[in-house]
């Protein structure tokens, strides 16, 4: 402080307000004196709506923006200072109006037609080759999905050894869902074993399998053994069935069998023919039997069965004069279906001589692949290859001797007929169709 000053208190100059100085009673806002207790000037109340502003206490409409068009602009159109133009007010426009259609681009405000390369057609989006493009596959807008393209179809392209199905890729010999063939899918908790639905040893419960047969439940014995086998044979044979609480009469083969070499009493005779359900279950029967009667094979006369999924390796003799039917899988076989039924090997007849070109009896001798006699009866997606060794009269074929009423379809046979060099056949007896399709 000023020498003398050290008791004298100092003077405070008020702010000025613009020019002038406020009262004790005024403050200043925006450069002007105004009473202490007056509103908030940016303070509106009520409070202003959307799109206005506070300005001095009262709600004013906001400026417009020069970028925003009331209505707004048609197709074409651009906003400018608030007023929609025209494309031809753009010196360089980039829009045509009106629009281009789909064979047609849009250069400079002008549509022009679009031209595809030789091999494409010309689909939403541009130019596209119909024969690969998973999105226009054969057609315009025909989407593949998870498949590919090939030569203008959806499908799948799959390795060698796998089928092409309709849910993918499959191997046939394994696939649970495609199983012998596409869309054949495994039940009953059966899993896919060399093309054939076959149900597991552990789902036999108490010595039968629930499976289900013809859309109808049913319980199956299961065969274990060739001993078992016998037993069927011995009990259906003598009027009854194994065991004897077998109520559907109804077998199940759980593993392959091999009877060996032996003498064989065929299953099913004129007074008790087999008339239940046999289930293959994929497995097989093979071995050199030998045969004596009327009705002769693995089974002698069956009616009203069902037999389903057997693979067969049967090499069949039948001995003594005038067999009349002889099949490796039965002799005669009325009003039964048999589907998925494999039979590879041979059949004979040695004491069924031709004596001095008459035929001994033996004019009604049938003699077949699979079957010997099959009437009012269906077989399908069944196969023989066999050899068949001619030494008497009657009627040979491949998969039966001879057929009436029954129906075949997608079976294939291979059959060699040889006859004794001392021997001969007829060529009326020896003209049956090795393979038959469709009524007959």
């Amino acid at each position: 402080l000023p020498i003398g000053c050290a008791n004298e208190t100092p003077t405070v100059i008020p702010a000025l307000c613009g020019s002038t100085q406020c009262t004790d009673d005024q403050t200043c806002q925006n450069n002007t004196c105004v009473p202490k207790d007056a509103p908030d000037p940016n303070v509106c109340d009520p409070a202003c709506k959307d799109g206005q502003s506070c300005q001095n206490n009262t709600c004013v409409p906001n400026a417009p923006d020069p970028n925003v068009c009331d209505p707004a602009c048609k197709d074409g159109q651009s906003c400018q200072n608030g007023t929609c133009k025209d494309p031809e007010h753009d010196p360089s426009p980039k829009v045509c109006d009106p629009a281009c259609d789909e064979a047609q681009y849009c250069q400079n405000g002008e549509c022009k037609d679009i031209a595809c390369p030789d091999g494409e057609a010309l689909c939403k989006g541009g130019c596209f080759d119909l024969k690969t493009d998973i999105n226009n596959c054969g057609e315009c807008g025909n989407a593949c999905g998870a498949k590919t393209c090939y030569n203008g179809e959806c499908r799948f392209i799959c390795d060698t050894g796998l089928a092409t199905c309709e849910n993918g890729c499959a191997d046939l010999k394994t696939d649970d869902k495609n199983c012998g063939a596409c869309g054949h899918a495994c039940t009953d908790g059966a899993t896919c074993q060399k093309g054939f639905c076959t149900i597991p040893l552990n789902k036999c419960v108490e010595g039968y399998v629930t499976t289900t047969v013809n859309d109808k439940p049913i319980k199956a014995y299961c065969v274990r053994s060739e001993l078992e086998l016998e037993a069927i044979r011995n009990n259906i044979n003598a009027g009854g069935k194994y065991p004897a609480d077998n109520a559907d009469n109804a077998y199940i083969l759980m593993k392959d069998l091999d009877l060996g070499t032996r003498a064989w009493v065929p299953i099913g005779t004129a007074a008790h023919p087999f008339i239940g359900t046999f289930l293959g279950n994929g497995k097989s029967i093979s071995g050199n039997i030998t045969t004596q009667g009327t009705n002769v094979g693995l089974f002698g006369i069956v009616s009203g069965a069902y037999f389903n999924h057997l693979n067969l390796h049967i090499n069949l003799t039948a001995k003594g004069n005038h067999i009349q039917n002889k099949g490796p899988l039965a002799g005669f076989v009325y009003h039964t279906t048999l589907i998925n039924i494999h039979e590879e090997g041979t059949i004979q007849d040695p004491d069924d001589f031709i004596t001095n070109g008459a035929y001994p009896n033996s004019a009604y001798d049938d003699m077949g692949g699979l079957i010997g006699l099959l009437i009012n009866s269906n077989i399908s997606n069944s196969s023989i290859k066999c050899h068949i060794n001619f030494y008497g009269g009657g009627r040979v074929g491949g998969l039966a001797g001879m057929i009436a009423g029954s129906t075949i379809s997608n079976c294939t046979s291979f059959i060699k007929t040889t006859a004794p060099s001392s021997k001969t056949i007829p060529q009326s007896r020896s003209s049956m169709p090795l393979a038959k399709t469709g009524p007959k």
